[in-house]
């Protein structure tokens, strides 16, 4: 019986490369000017999600995060439905409203995302150790979280048992 275990915080990733299309298909077609906004809403939005880590409490922080993130993805898939694609692989916008509406719900992830689950997930990680063995959780932590472990299926492959079939 095959088993995998894979550790992964996805959310990193899309709030960058993976976000950028939907801004070229609207109309924006200059790199420097997506990531740049991508980039402001991501630290500006961090600056509130530290001040309320300890005003409002870890837990609500972490439930209303995954819900706006959720919500945001939800409205995103849905509005990516008005797209079609050509049988080059060329996405066609259908509904060029529908398509900006599913950007600024991107933003609105990257929002959510930035004000709570991303500086979270390194306090949490800084809480949850005793003193004593603290640097090296914190060391561990860090290498699967930068390192090359949640991007690519790297960590699938690591983990996938020896006496599995499955090609991967």
């Amino acid at each position: 019986m095959p088993h995998v275990t894979v550790v992964d915080v996805v959310p990193q990733d899309d709030t960058d490369a993976r976000f950028r299309r939907y801004f070229k298909n609207s109309g924006i077609q200059n790199a420097f000017a997506i990531q740049m906004i991508m980039s402001a809403i991501n630290v500006l939005s961090t600056i509130p999600g530290l001040w309320a880590i300890d005003k409002i409490g870890r837990r609500p922080l972490l439930f209303w995060g995954a819900v706006g993130m959720a919500v945001s993805q939800l409205i995103v898939a849905c509005t990516g439905l008005t797209n079609s694609q050509a049988p080059d692989g060329a996405i066609i916008v259908n509904n060029l409203s529908a398509q900006k509406a599913g950007i600024a719900f991107v933003c609105i992830y990257i929002f959510f995302f930035a004000s709570t689950w991303g500086p979270l997930a390194w306090v949490v990680t800084g809480e949850i150790f005793p003193l004593k063995h603290r640097a090296r959780g914190l060391s561990m932590t860090t290498a699967t979280n930068v390192g090359p472990f949640p991007r690519g299926g790297v960590a699938a492959r690591l983990c996938w048992s020896r006496d599995t079939d499955i090609p991967l």
